[in-house]
């Protein structure tokens, strides 16, 4: 039974291996990966630098919030997001084309 479920297993592998389908998802999906994470630090990033924790930080909130580097971090905040959507798209769009599509 064991050699069996190896060799199903070394199958599967082999085929993805093989796959050009699934080596440009590969390719593909490094980059998503960055973009989720860098989504999630710029945030962290943010409240940090841009939103400090004290009467000062109130106070100096309407100056702090036109700084360069906190602009420059709600920008890459919102593209970052506009992207990963657009990739998420793209991906489904992708997947419903290899499930639908009348391969011959």
């Amino acid at each position: 039974m064991e050699i069996s479920i190896y060799n199903a297993v070394t199958a599967v592998i082999d085929y993805f291996a093989n796959n050009e389908y699934f080596k440009s998802l590969l390719k593909v999906g490094w980059i998503y990966v960055i973009y989720c994470a860098l989504h999630y630090c710029i945030p962290h990033i943010y409240t940090h630098l841009c939103v400090p924790m004290t009467i000062i930080g109130v106070l100096m909130s309407p100056f702090i919030s036109q700084a360069p580097h906190c602009v420059a971090l709600r920008w890459l905040l919102y593209n970052l997001g506009d992207n990963i959507k657009t990739m998420f798209m793209l991906l489904a769009g992708w997947f419903t084309n290899l499930l639908f599509a009348n391969h011959t």
